[in-house]
């Protein structure tokens, strides 16, 4: 299947190198501070550049907790 080739050849680049990048997806830059890449896997693969940001704000409004340990009791 062509998607699982994808994902699977970028997260083997990635691990090698540092560069997921390889000649079927469109190039995937590294997130700089104000700018974050994101490569939407799909039947169409997509770069996005802050793909998240609205709603990050909107959880950040919300007064939801984030992070890996948000709901953990202490």
């Amino acid at each position: 299947d062509k998607l699982q080739e994808q994902l699977f050849t970028a997260v083997m680049n990635f691990a090698k190198t540092g560069d997921p990048n390889h000649s079927e997806i469109p190039f995937w830059p590294a997130s700089t501070e104000g700018d974050e890449a994101t490569l939407i896997f799909d039947r169409t693969c997509s770069l996005r550049h802050n793909h998240d940001n609205e709603l990050m704000e909107l959880q950040k409004m919300s007064g939801a907790k984030t992070g890996s340990f948000a709901g953990v009791q202490h």
